[in-house]
């Protein structure tokens, strides 16, 4: 009978184990191979800033999971739970509540982190993160969304912090993003000309964005904008964010990059020669 490869996660880590595996087995029809993602495609989050940013297109940075592994049978679903002594692994359909068992002889877990908020109050809540595709859209848009208002408001003589953006984490994600945005916004001002009078040269510039770090200390810059580092600490409400006792009125735009939680498979590594952390 052959051994079964159960891979979790389709990041960096399922993909590149799966890839590999591939190559070492060749042929050998003595061990099936089979890969487990939520989603379809690989995705390059490094240059999801990019996306936000409106540099590189969305399909510049996925690729079909099933064009990338040859003889690896993939699967789409969620994780549910993982028996160890049973060596199972409960997988949640797509589409649908369904539920089915998939059973290995080795299990190789690679499925990645997640946001860390520190139990920060509000943050999760009211806080954009750039882990998935569908984060870096909504920041794009909400940048978007935030020029017009603004443009509006130049008209009518109003004056609100529609343009002020806090990006909480000062590592290559969250510096990254601060520079994207700042290049976005400043090649888009050109065609908001009410915005550009109304606000000032100087003005948007001190107003476009900034980084918070738990990390460094700063002030630093980053393609001409001024990078506040201060500690890892602070709150969050639906129009505020405050960081060392500072309220900053941000308007739903708070970008939260400071932290990750992985999987802790101290335990799992115990069971000799059945699990893998990728």
């Amino acid at each position: 009978m052959a051994k079964r490869v159960l891979i979790l996660g389709g990041g960096f880590g399922g993909i590149h184990a799966a890839r590999e595996l591939e190559r070492k087995l060749g042929t050998r029809s003595d061990v099936e191979l089979t890969i487990v993602n939520s989603e379809n495609f690989f995705l390059f989050t490094p240059l999801l800033h990019e996306v936000a940013a409106g540099d590189v297109q969305l399909s510049h940075i996925v690729s079909p999971i099933r064009q990338l592994v040859k003889r690896t049978t993939f699967l789409q679903g969620d994780v549910i739970a993982i028996d160890l002594e049973k060596k199972r692994v409960s997988v949640r359909h797509c589409a649908g509540q369904e539920i089915d068992d998939l059973e290995y002889d080795y299990l190789l877990i690679g499925v990645g982190s997640t946001s860390n908020f520190f139990g920060l109050p509000g943050v999760q809540e009211h806080a954009l993160t750039m882990k998935s595709l569908k984060d870096a859209v909504y920041l794009r848009n909400a940048i978007i969304a935030s020029l017009e208002e603004a443009e509006f408001d130049a008209t009518t003589g109003k004056q609100r912090p529609l343009l002020t953006y806090v990006v909480a984490g000062a590592g290559f994600a969250g510096i990254e993003t601060v520079a994207a945005m700042n290049d976005f916004i400043k090649e888009a001002l050109k065609f908001y000309p009410h915005l550009k009078k109304g606000y000032g040269e100087d003005r948007l510039r001190r107003s476009t964005s900034r980084a918070a770090s738990g990390i460094r200390r700063g002030p630093w810059k980053v393609r001409g904008k001024e990078i506040d580092g201060t500690r890892n600490r602070g709150e969050a409400e639906h129009e505020n964010c405050r960081y060392d006792g500072t309220w900053s009125r941000t308007r739903r735009q708070l970008v939260y990059s400071s932290g990750y939680f992985r999987l802790d498979c101290r335990r799992i590594t115990t069971v000799a020669g059945a699990v893998i952390a990728v």
